[in-house]
């Protein structure tokens, strides 16, 4: 039998009893619907599995009475929380399609993912339903460069990505079981004027889209009297647009998420002077007279020494205003 096959496991039913239901109902810590996560109902000795719908619910049906265990089958133990557990409503506690049993898959194993434009850990951990603490916790040998887990190289690091831990909660049937995901990312952006001065109270309308396409609606955010802008994101955001309007005038700036480079690079060094307005060159093996340009500008208004050169304190300054 192949690795990656499961064979299916007969059960045997009794008809009169066997119409019971218990969902599971996956929602994201934002409170929207989870869709297509994949449960797993655990029975004595097999397991059954199914997708959530489009509002989070995934429906098991025909089951005998008792207690079964169900969990996340793409979610590591820490990916995702049981929030509680409540009787189902009278005319959805019954249903008498027969689940489909099938043996326990086999013990998943680590893999190695080379990293890709776009990649972080946030967006790697997301994909693979670990924790970002996790994952970055089993990569020790990228805390290097004054590196956090939203700076990967594309092309050149490698992430070492373990294999889930499996987490089983009971569920008694005839019940609806409530779990959060782990699956948003905190967004913070400072607005600022041509002078530096913070754009207390603009409005930004910020649209973004997933590393699979999908089209997020568009959302209205409000500047606090420092200029900025926070809202909780999905992990798999890649590509956004901020339009900001203030004082009458508007602009817009393009977002894209998780290709930040260590500020040890030079392409980490053009990519923070670029997110500051000050329109670096093209990044290459060498500072380009535009690149030099920006980082005088820079340095000047950070009340550094003007030299153009990418010496320890620019670094730390545009680590710390960047990260």
């Amino acid at each position: 039998m192949a690795a990656d096959e499961q064979v299916e496991v007969t059960v045997a039913r009794c008809v009169s009893r066997d119409v019971q239901a218990i969902e599971v109902v996956v929602m994201r810590a934002d409170r929207t619907p989870a869709k297509g996560v994949v449960v797993a109902l655990h029975g004595p000795a097999a397991v059954c599995r199914t997708r959530t719908r489009a509002d989070g619910r995934a429906r098991f049906e025909g089951l005998a009475p008792g207690t079964y265990h169900y969990s996340l089958a793409a979610f590591d133990r820490d990916g995702w929380t049981p929030v509680g557990t409540e009787p189902l409503p009278a005319d959805r506690a019954e249903g008498s399609r027969a689940p489909r049993w099938l043996e326990p898959p086999p013990a998943a194993k680590e893999i190695v993912r080379r990293v890709i434009p776009g990649d972080c850990m946030i967006s790697i951990a997301y994909e693979h339903g670990l924790t970002v603490d996790t994952l970055w916790a089993h990569n020790p040998g990228l805390h290097t460069e004054g590196r956090e887990p939203r700076m990967l190289v594309a092309d050149e690091d490698t992430v070492r990505v373990p294999p889930i831990r499996e987490h089983l909660e009971p569920v008694v049937a005839g019940y609806t079981a409530h779990v959060e995901i782990d699956g948003a990312c905190a967004m913070e952006l400072e607005l600022l004027d041509r002078d530096g001065r913070p754009k207390a109270g603009a409005s930004a309308l910020l649209s973004l889209s997933t590393r699979a396409g999908q089209c997020l609606p568009p959302r209205t955010l409000h500047a606090d009297p420092n200029g900025i802008v926070r809202d909780s994101i999905p992990a798999d955001v890649d590509e956004g647009e901020l339009l900001v309007s203030f004082a009458g005038t508007t602009c817009r700036r393009r977002l894209r998420f998780g290709r930040l480079q260590p500020p040890s690079r030079l392409g980490g060094v053009s990519e923070r002077l670029g997110n500051h307005g000050y329109a670096p060159g093209p990044s290459g093996p060498t500072l380009e007279p535009g690149t030099t340009a920006a980082l005088v500008a820079f340095q000047r208004a950070h009340a550094l020494d003007p030299t153009g050169e990418l010496d320890e304190k620019s670094t730390q300054a545009l680590h710390a205003d960047s990260d």
